[in-house]
């Protein structure tokens, strides 16, 4: 790609109006600052410089330009990024002579033409006739063109989104597209490469499946397309670029998987991708939600009805990686899988690890034996008043599991279901404010004596340090859950170096910038009286080797600031820095008493109980002069 291509684009877009159509900035000074998109944080550290078209995280260390942004954002590599700036500023990219394409690139292109192929076979004219690529055997094309688009839309999808979404459709030939491919001169291995084509396994008399051999009779090795006789449905990376497909058959005999998705290849890693993230990523951040659906049909109909926040878990498990893109841009997500018991069921794991990660989960309660795709096709208004409908993962299992008693009571069964379905999803909520919330709620609705539930909760922790795998220990170490003594350990120590000891609390480092850049003795006395409170006051020192880059932060920071909306942003940081102190100490104060309370230690649970109480309160007038802030 030439670097002329690259300059074009820098000149078109600054690196302020990127940023900012992924992220919230607002003025600081001659610059911009937010709250950096790639760690946690509370106060902003990330800042924009419009002179140098750049940015720099004083607090992760993060820094680049409009591509490194992108790339780093959006998880694609340089020519991801690239397509889709480029697409952004209006640039024209020139691809290069085919001999000189990087591996990555040859791949993207067969890719590219593949997907056309399909596309073609798909087509059809103004006349309603099919357009789709001949046989080379010749006879029956025809018809299974038609059987292919009459399933789309009879599905309820129009042409305009079978159009939109580069919809297809594979020949039940063995070697249709192969043959297309390599006369346009792409090569066997870079179509294996890709997961277009299978190498045939060698026979006695010829090769299986396709009865080929030479004229010495012994099997050659020869290569079929791995997609026959199936609607097509291209798989994209965030920029848009095809990685992969999910192949729908058409017929269905019962001998074939009615899925077949790529297998994993340089490009495509299904653990990673989520189908119509490409498409959805913008109104994901706009209506601060992602709505995440089972299938490719479920998430093409969604769009289609107007959710263009849809993605969907497309022929594998939710996994980290899925939750941690969704995160990044909303911490909000609402889950609409089949109705079916199992199927709601199937994600226990992904469902508490988003938990964990802190994101609000809601389910969407779907009519039985409907599911999206379905729904919408029956009558859309039905679909959206299930959306409006959505609870709270928590309440929903809890509703489920009520409503089962109620129709047949089991006091011991409804315990059992509560300790096996709902408390694992207490359990991994980051907040001990939360978790009381839940608990309360909980024991209001069933009878369960709060004391027994927050002992479960006890033994779901204890086994979590025995158990790599199950129910009880299915959330990943980084995400707050232990599975074992090594990984517990590991846990506690990055508590330790984050909020558990607040030594790189984002407030405390911006706090300690300004003392070094003003010498303010005011800002100094109220950090001072918040860290005394917790028995950290020595965080409150100031390394000499540090004070010289921590006051060149300040300044970038809050240069051309006035002194009134410096004065709110240190108020903003002390506020966030004290609502973390005084939540650290709530944790560990109702941690203690749970203890206590096993040991039936009553005294104990006293003293705990009024220091419980006073930081509750504590956090409650602060949260109020926040709000009325």
């Amino acid at each position: 790609m030439s670097s002329s291509t690259v300059q074009q684009i820098k000149d078109k877009l600054s690196i302020v109006d990127v940023v900012g159509s992924y992220i919230k900035t607002e003025k600081a000074g001659a610059n911009y600052k937010a709250r950096c998109p790639f760690h946690n944080e509370k106060t902003p550290s990330f800042f924009i410089s419009p002179s140098r078209n750049s940015y720099y995280c004083f607090g992760c260390a993060m820094k680049g330009d409009i591509f490194t942004f992108v790339q780093d954002f959006e998880k694609v590599d340089f020519l991801g990024a690239l397509k889709i700036l480029a697409e952004r500023a209006g640039v024209p990219i020139v691809n290069e002579k085919p001999e000189v394409k990087t591996e990555r690139d040859r791949l993207f292109s067969v890719l590219e033409e593949a997907t056309k192929f399909f596309e073609k076979n798909l087509e059809f004219t103004k006349d309603g006739e099919e357009g789709g690529v001949v046989s080379v055997a010749g006879g029956g094309e025809s018809n299974n063109v038609k059987s292919a688009k009459k399933y789309l839309l009879s599905r309820g999808l129009t042409e305009e989104t079978i159009t939109d979404w580069r919809l297809g459709y594979a020949s039940p030939e063995w070697r249709l597209l192969l043959e297309n491919l390599k006369g346009k001169g792409y090569s066997e291995s870079d179509m294996e490469k890709v997961g277009l084509i299978k190498k045939a396994e060698p026979k006695e008399g010829g090769i299986s499946g396709q009865g080929i051999s030479n004229q010495s009779g012994h099997a050659e090795v020869r290569y079929y397309d791995r997609f026959r006789g199936r609607v097509i449905f291209p798989l994209f990376d965030p920029s848009g670029r095809v990685i992969g497909y999910s192949g729908r058959i058409l017929d269905d005999n019962g001998k074939e998987a009615k899925y077949l998705n790529s297998p994993d290849t340089p490009l495509f890693n299904k653990s990673e991708i989520l189908y119509g993230y490409h498409k959805a990523k913008h109104d994901i951040r706009k209506r601060d939600y992602s709505l995440l659906v089972e299938g490719q049909m479920d998430l093409l109909m969604s769009h289609q009805s107007g959710f263009t926040n849809t993605v969907a878990s497309s022929g594998t498990a939710l996994t980290l990686d899925h939750l941690i893109k969704l995160n990044q841009i909303s911490s909000n997500l609402m889950i609409a899988y089949d109705a079916d018991r199992a199927g709601l069921s199937a994600s226990l794991r992904a469902w508490a690890n988003a938990l964990s990660l802190g994101m609000e989960v809601k389910i969407v309660s779907l009519p039985a034996g409907e599911d999206p795709a379905s729904l919408i096709l029956e009558d859309s208004d039905k679909w959206k008043n299930c959306l409006r409908s959505a609870k709270h993962i928590i309440d929903f299992y809890l509703g489920i599991l009520i409503e089962e008693n109620r129709v047949n009571p089991d006091e011991r069964k409804l315990w059992k279901e509560v300790e096996k379905k709902v408390l694992p999803y207490v359990r991994v909520l980051p907040s001990a404010i939360q978790r009381s919330h839940f608990i309360s709620r909980i024991s209001d609705a069933t009878d369960i004596p709060i004391k027994a539930l927050t002992e479960e909760l006890e033994k779901i922790q204890a086994n979590e340090s025995e158990t790599k795998n199950g129910t009880s220990g299915y959330v990943d170490r980084q995400t707050s859950g232990f599975q074992n003594e090594s990984d517990k350990k590991a846990a506690q120590d990055d508590k330790e170096k984050n909020i558990g000891s607040l030594s790189n609390h984002p407030s405390l480092k911006r706090l300690k910038a300004i003392i070094a850049w003003k010498s303010d003795e005011e800002v100094r006395k109220s950090l001072e009286s918040i860290l005394d409170s917790a028995g950290l006051r020595d965080l409150l020192i100031i390394n000499p080797d540090d004070k010289a880059e921590l006051a060149v932060e300040a300044e970038v920071v809050y240069e051309g600031m006035t002194d009134l909306l410096l004065k709110e942003d240190i108020e903003s940081l002390l506020y966030r820095l004290e609502e973390d102190v005084i939540k650290d100490r709530l944790s560990k104060s109702m941690t203690a008493m749970h203890h206590a309370e096993k040991e039936n230690n009553a005294d104990k649970m006293v003293l705990l109980r009024v220091e419980s109480d006073n930081l509750f309160k504590q956090l409650s007038a602060l949260q109020k002069k926040l709000k009325s802030g």
